[in-house]
């Protein structure tokens, strides 16, 4: 039976105050974390910091390895105790007339002796494979006390390493370190697409600060108070992500959570849980991590199609960690719901939003819409603001009003990428074939690097 228009209203009219209410929760969130302090043990005097087997793992990278290179080893000028790593990979496709990734690490390993290459064999098709690889046979990574997780256009600033190496070194009880990220390297190079996709670009360029400020890194202070600050509760830490970059953790912790799974795409989702499950805290890097952006429409739906699977799966996680031993099924239920909740609300936000406003007769549609950008926009500027400080970006009114008004199209998308996740699980699911997990395209890397076309 189709519900009467005052029930259909005045529900149109809950979500529009719920979405106010939750908008002002996470710039409530922004706020506090842009500005909470970061417990870091003391240093130790004149003791110098383990090395730190920095692990990235490379495919098609000939325009970022260079750079990559030469500021690892401004780093390990300026002390940091970097011991670069290089994953490659047998799927390396090859370009006639170019260099291979491969070639390019090789040549790097040959000049300086702290920088190894592995390459790995890797029919799978997953980073995961590479970096168990690089686990499994590097020397470097066993004998450092501690692993670091990077991307190829990941540039850590100085003391990032060593900060982390300080927090383990000084906790017995197993802790990871994770460096968030502010999604606004490429801000400026967003400014070159056109006047739609600009404000959507940007729009969702915010959003992912906002998530970073008022999400991954207030779970994380969560569980540094939990478990890690002096007067800290032995209370079970509290579900915090941890990302696949800018990840630095004990080998042997991460042994002990099972490694980077190859069963799905999602390694970090699927890591995330096992740590939370063995009551390992995840403790905030002070330092922030400068990442990109995606830089068209079609790259913004591809990472997020591909992000979203990682809480979608997370009860095949619960059943995966329990089955291999990592954790007790009790100890995995908490972490497991609360991944998947982060699923279920990203698919059903925007799908509830859209149906409010499809419900709202003429006297709440605009309290309804009100409520969306309460939702949206005050704690998008907010996270965009504190990251451009954060950051030392200056990003000028006109710039900030153009992720206000695109706000609303990049929260459909987000929305949109769900479904379209779900859609190719299913097909999937109907075929019998595992998903992939594609590389976002960017527009810059497409044009400097021939092999992007080929992947």
């Amino acid at each position: 039976m189709k519900p009467s228009a005052p029930i259909r209203v005045t529900a149109a009219a809950a979500v529009g105050i719920g979405l106010a209410a939750r908008g002002l929760l996470w710039r409530s969130r922004v706020r506090r974390s842009a500005s909470a302090p970061t417990w870091v043990p003391p240093p130790r005097g004149a003791e110098p910091s383990p090395d730190v087997a920095v692990v990235v793992p490379v495919l098609a990278e000939q325009p970022r390895l260079d750079r990559l290179v030469e500021h690892m080893r401004d780093l390990r000028a300026a002390g940091e105790p970097v011991a670069l790593v290089l994953a490659s990979t047998t799927r390396e496709p090859a370009v006639p007339g170019l260099p291979g990734t491969p070639e390019l690490c090789d040549r790097w390993a040959a000049r300086y002796p702290w920088i190894c290459h592995h390459q790995v064999d890797d029919p799978a098709g997953m980073m995961a494979s590479q970096l168990n690889g690089v686990l499994d046979v590097c020397s470097r990574v066993r004998e450092s006390r501690y692993v670091a997780i990077y991307n190829a256009d990941s540039l850590p600033a100085a003391g990032t390493l060593s900060t982390a190496a300080q927090i383990m070194d000084r906790h017995p009880r197993p802790v990871v370190v994770q460096q968030h990220g502010l999604y606004l390297r490429n801000w400026h190079d967003l400014g070159t697409a056109p006047p739609f996709s600009r404000a959507v670009l940007r729009a969702a360029a915010a959003w992912q600060c906002r998530w970073s400020l008022g999400f991954e890194r207030v779970h994380a202070l969560r569980s540094a108070r939990a478990r890690v600050a002096p007067a800290a509760r032995r209370l079970p830490a509290p579900f915090a992500y941890v990302i696949g970059h800018g990840l630095q953790m004990r080998l042997a912790d991460l042994v002990a959570a099972g490694r980077f799974t190859e069963r799905f795409p999602n390694e970090d989702a699927h890591l995330s849980v096992a740590l939370a499950a063995r009551g390992v805290a995840v403790v905030p890097n002070p330092h922030w991590e400068l990442a990109d952006s995606p830089d068209s429409l079609r790259g913004l739906l591809v990472q997020k199609r591909v992000w979203f699977h990682g809480p979608a799966g997370a009860l095949r996680y619960r059943r995966d960690l329990r089955d291999s031993g990592v954790a007790a099924d009790r100890d995995l239920r908490l972490p497991a719901y609360r991944l998947l909740h982060h699923a279920i609300c990203w698919a059903g936000g925007p799908l509830l939003a859209a149906g409010a406003l499809l419900a709202a007769g003429p006297a709440t549609f605009a309290g309804v819409l009100a409520g969306l950008v309460v939702y949206l926009v005050p704690a998008n500027d907010l996270a965009l603001r504190r990251a451009a400080e954060l950051s030392g970006l200056r990003v000028r009114p006109a710039e900030r009003l153009e992720a206000a008004l695109g706000a609303p199209v990049a929260y459909a998308l987000h929305g949109a990428s769900a479904y379209w996740a779900v859609a190719l699980s299913l097909r999937h699911a109907l075929l019998g074939t595992a998903p992939g997990k594609p590389r976002t395209p960017m527009r810059w890397t497409a044009d400097s690097n021939p092999l992007e076309e080929a992947l």
